[in-house]
Parts: C-alpha cells; sequence; structure tokens
C-alpha cells in the first residue's frame, strides 16, 4: 500500500502475518453487536462533497486534506456527512440523509 510508514501496519486490526489481532476481534464482536441492535442513525445536516474517483486528484494515494477538511469541521462542532459527488444532486438522496448543506471538498 502506497503512502503508509512499517510502523503504521502495526496501528491496524492484523500482524504482519495477517493475523487478527485483538484490537481487530473486538471490532468484530461489536460488529456483530451493531447487526443484531443497530445504534440510532445521527441526522447529519451538512455533508462534504467528495470526488467519486476517490480521496486525490490522481485517484490512486489518500489526500489527506480532504480529513483535514472534515476533521476542522467536527473541531467546529459540525457532525459532517460524506457525501460522493455523483449523489450531490439528488436532492430525494440528500432529503433522505436529512442533508441541507453541501461544503465541496478542496483537492490539493
Amino acid at each position: 500500500m502506497k503512502g503508509f510508514l512499517s510502523l503504521e501496519y502495526t496501528l491496524g486490526v492484523f500482524d504482519q502475518q495477517n493475523r487478527v489481532k485483538a484490537l481487530g476481534k473486538a471490532l468484530s464482536k461489536l460488529a456483530d453487536e451493531w447487526r443484531k441492535n443497530p445504534p440510532a442513525v445521527i441526522s447529519r445536516s451538512v455533508a462534504l462533497v467528495i470526488p467519486d474517483k476517490g480521496l486525490s486528484k490522481e485517484g490512486d494515494v489518500a489526500d489527506w486534506s480532504i480529513a483535514k477538511q472534515y476533521m476542522d469541521l467536527v473541531s467546529r462542532r459540525v457532525r459532517p456527512a460524506i457525501v460522493q459527488e455523483s449523489r450531490a444532486g439528488d436532492k430525494a438522496y440528500l432529503k433522505s440523509r436529512g442533508i441541507e448543506e453541501l461544503i465541496e471538498a478542496a483537492l490539493r
């Protein structure tokens, strides 16, 4: 995978031999519980619009500037949803999700 240092592989749910780590087992258990008892959907009136082709101009390596834009909204106490560019004009889709305001993500 491009863009990750070897240390970052230790942060995930699998070890370098592709075995599930304790964190992965805990997340799996949580996912099973949520399948049985889904949490309530949080209404989010603001959405960050991302390109369909991916999170970068080239469409290959994630552009962390989008993550920063998302977290900047969170730091301002906005709970943004994510919407793909191709769905941004679908009024019924946006209404079903409670989205009233769209913010275009700016790629570097």
